[in-house]
């Protein structure tokens, strides 16, 4: 099945399903019968947002954390806004996010790192500023990998989450999206 709209962002953890359009709002989807996915709600407001169980981890200005254990009403559990960073995308690894930030004049480009684990209280971690915002990004295994205009750069965030070191910058090309499996890097 399908719905109609245009989105920005797709993500999926079993039969949840949620997207944000290109208005920035964020739509939960039953999609446990494919053919007939079912609209639930509309909440919140994002660039880019990840499902992991009954949570929903969004970035806009900040980084926000929704309940929906009910995906028909979803529940805001914590918005961690700071007024020095304007988050455009995110990816998510366990209990860090990592969130890719464009300067809007007074916010900073950079790469934040958030700890989730507890959903009800987000921490921001560590940061590294000076970085073009991120096209996309890949969190796995202590890794982030982003891809922008400029190239790919690899980081590494040590166990607490605080300390972000870029391992690798050295791909000048125009890249937009990228996936990581296991060592290999795919972009396009």
């Amino acid at each position: 099945g399908q719905l109609a709209g245009d989105f920005r962002s797709v993500d999926v953890d079993g039969n949840l399903c949620v997207v944000v359009n290109f208005d920035g709002d964020m739509v939960s989807i039953d999609v446990s019968d494919p053919e007939n996915p079912v609209e639930l709600a509309t909440f919140g407001g994002a660039y880019d947002a990840v499902v992991d169980g009954s949570l929903v981890y969004s970035v806009w200005n900040g980084i926000s954390t929704y309940d929906l254990s009910d995906p028909s009403t979803p529940v805001l559990l914590d918005n961690h806004n700071e007024t020095v960073f304007n988050l455009i995308n995110m990816a998510h690894d366990g209990h860090l996010v990592a969130g890719s930030s464009m300067s809007d004049g007074t916010a900073m480009n950079g790469l934040f790192i958030f700890d989730i684990s507890d959903p009800t209280s987000i921490v921001r971690t560590g940061l590294s500023l000076g970085l073009s915002p991120a096209d996309d990004m890949h969190f796995r295994g202590g890794r982030i990998v982003t891809v922008r205009s400029t190239g790919i750069a690899v980081h590494e965030i040590d166990p607490s989450g605080g300390t972000l070191s870029l391992l690798g910058d050295d791909w000048p090309y125009n890249f937009e999206a990228v996936a990581v499996h296991g060592d290999l890097i795919y972009a396009g």
